[in-house]
């Protein structure tokens, strides 16, 4: 009796404890008849999975689960099947399958969708691929296009931006992508990741493509040359369905150019609509169009095998990419950012003008546009061997604002040139206090087939002794390219209330003044709100490439003080000392300078320093003839114009 009473206790007790054991809430959508939680799922168990491999027409193909890999990715699992069928055991996984749905067969006999194809392995011999569980994407949120796309505070802190740092870190950056690729660590083919998301282009040639890969690399992103399917693509062709299985295509350029990222729809819930099983971009919030697709073929690579698609049409928006996938709605597609482009030769030969549509994103647009500026460049032909672009361009955004920029670029290719568009656009972007977004791109681009590039060979001054008030002329020796040397007058008036001391004399290109303002004057291109972002960016974008800049430095240590934006070079000692060590990140020591742009007509390189002293009790010196400089050692090759 007492056996009996303690078994029905604890019987009790572990009917409360099952009780008391909390349940995680199914994600909205989760239906138990049609999808499976990853608890549900054992080894062994078998199934299908959906995806188009031709044209339009949904495939099917065997699965079996292997394992399942908890932890995968922080508190989610990822279950791990092998696939047969379809010829995948020739081609292994392949870059397009991204969030084909896996449908598992449960004890009673139901195919219930339990996730999407989103995982695998570069140059593996089997078809294993990694699942993205349904339950995980179901719960991430769809917020409609407005607010993806709105304007919103990034942050409140009182920190100080960089035109200067932003625009040379985004310039540098895709500079080095650019490069060659380096050699693939060894073990590369060990690590399970994001299946790569083919990206259709039209109107690029291979040449121009092949950089593009380096740079969207690291978003796992395959650009491919194709052509458009049926009609054409591009998001022109009468748009077909999207359903679990189908083609999820995201036009992200559309026009004279077209690119557009493939995958597959894993579910349709009404309205809501879910794919590719792992991040787009992972920027979370997008508006970007949504398409259904078709596919041109499939190409069986050893590396990795991938699906040549294209857009059929708009059916709504994406409005979510995040670790688990993305998601979005049926229905009107977002506003899109037009670009139009002009192209016209100096001689007269061609003069064409093209257009584009690009999707709104602050990642995307600066490197579409500057894809779309480039492709434009040499599409009716290669730019000369020789040549000199000189470029316009206007980015309007959505809060009225303007980013211009103008300049001379000597002896450039249509790769280098995409990085003078896209920094600045990056650079802006990017900023720390506000998200904005471009919303119109326009430019005219005029094409020399010459090399107006000139360098900077030495300079000299008649003597090296001024009073305040007087005028400094000096002859600088300039080299045109393949061009006989000349000689360049240039004037510096000294100010009258200059104080007296030992100076430098900079005589030098736009590349070696942007270095000497990031050490000496940097407080000219920097900001602490959204306004003074656009005013720095628009005043170093104006600094040009076809100008001698003269510097007149003050020796010694620094004597002016900036507070954000404004320059106070004349503060008594003990004001300047009591702003200085107040610690406030509004206030920036500097080193004042006299300043002069001169324009002239080459894109210029190279620079040479002049020691100058500057006395009031000087005698007033006659004018001397300019005494013979030995010239520097050479500088380097003309180049752009930012370093």
């Amino acid at each position: 009796m007492i056996r009996l009473t303690l078994l029905l206790l604890a019987g009790l007790w572990t009917c409360c404890i099952i009780a008391a054991e909390p349940t995680a809430p199914a994600p909205p959508g989760f239906d138990p008849t049609r999808h499976m939680l990853v608890s549900e799922v054992k080894p062994g168990m078998k199934g299908y999975g959906l995806s188009v491999f031709t044209g339009t027409r949904i495939d099917r193909f065997d699965v079996e689960v292997i394992s399942v890999l908890h932890n995968f990715t922080p508190k989610q699992d990822v279950v791990l099947i092998r696939a047969a069928g379809a010829n995948l055991e020739h081609t292994g996984a392949i870059a397009g399958m991204s969030g084909s749905p896996i449908y598992l067969n449960d004890d009673q006999g139901r195919s219930r969708l339990i996730g999407a194809f989103a995982y695998g392995w570069p140059m593996v011999k089997d078809p294993v691929a990694g699942v993205q569980p349904i339950q995980y994407m179901l719960d991430m949120p769809i917020q409609d296009a407005a607010k993806a796309q709105a304007s919103a505070d990034l942050s409140a802190s009182g920190g100080r931006w960089s035109a200067l740092s932003a625009i040379t870190s985004a310039r540098r950056q895709m500079r080095h992508l650019l490069e060659p690729d380096p050699a693939a660590p060894g073990n590369a083919s060990a690590q399970m990741a994001s299946l790569m998301i083919p990206m259709s282009i039209t109107g690029l040639s291979e040449t121009q493509i092949r950089p593009l890969s380096r740079l969207l690399a690291p978003m796992h992103i395959m650009p491919l040359q194709a052509g458009g399917g049926g009609g054409g693509g591009g998001g022109n062709d009468a748009p077909g369905k999207l359903e679990p299985g189908s083609v999820m295509a995201v036009p992200l350029l559309s026009g004279d150019i077209d690119m557009t990222a493939v995958g597959t729809c894993t579910e349709v819930l009404g309205e809501r609509v879910y794919g590719f099983g792992h991040p787009f971009t992972g920027e979370g919030a997008v508006a970007m169009p949504l398409c259904s697709g078709q596919i041109n073929g499939v190409i069986a690579n050893l590396a990795t095998s991938f699906k040549l698609g294209a857009s059929s049409g708009n059916l709504g928006t994406l409005l979510t990419d995040q670790t688990s996938g993305v998601a979005g709605r049926v229905g009107d597609p977002p506003p899109t950012a037009p670009i139009t482009l002009r192209i016209r030769y100096a001689d007269g030969s061609l003069d064409q003008t093209y257009h584009f549509q690009a999707v709104i994103h602050p990642q995307f647009t600066p490197l579409l546009a500057s894809m779309a500026v480039t492709g434009s460049v040499s599409a009716a032909r290669q730019l000369p061997h020789l040549n000199t672009l000189s470029y316009k361009v206007r980015v309007a955004f959505a809060d009225g604002r303007e980013l211009k920029l103008a300049n001379l670029v000597a002896n450039a290719d249509a790769m280098s040139f995409l990085t003078e568009i896209a920094a600045p656009l990056t650079a802006v972007s990017d900023n720390p206090y506000s998200r904005v977004l471009a919303r119109s791109i326009d430019g005219e681009i005029e094409v020399s087939n010459s090399v107006r590039a000139a360098e900077i060979v030495s300079a000299g001054v008649p003597h090296q002794a001024y009073r305040q008030g007087e005028t400094i002329r000096l002859n600088a020796r300039i080299r045109p390219f393949r061009g006989i040397e000349t000689t360049q007058e240039l004037e510096l008036p000294i100010p009258e209330d200059l104080a007296d001391g030992l100076y430098q004399l900079v005589v030098s290109d736009v590349s070696r003044y942007v270095s000497d303002e990031r050490t000496g004057e940097a407080y000219r291109f920097s900001a602490s709100n959204l306004d003074e972002v656009f005013t720095a960016t628009n005043e170093l974008s104006a600094l040009r490439g076809d100008a001698i800049y003269l510097r007149l430095i003050a020796s010694g240590p620094q004597q002016g003080v900036a507070v954000g934006r404004t320059a106070l070079p004349k503060l008594p000692p003990s004001q300047r000392r009591l702003l200085t060590s107040s610690g406030r990140a509004q206030i920036t020591p500097y080193t004042p300078s006299l300043t002069r742009t001169v324009p002239v007509q080459w894109v210029m390189t190279g620079a040479t320093d002049l020691p100058i002293q500057i006395s009031r009790d000087l005698r007033p010196v006659a004018k001397m003839p300019f005494p013979p400089v030995a010239p520097p050692p050479p500088t380097s090759a003309p180049a752009l114009h930012m370093p």
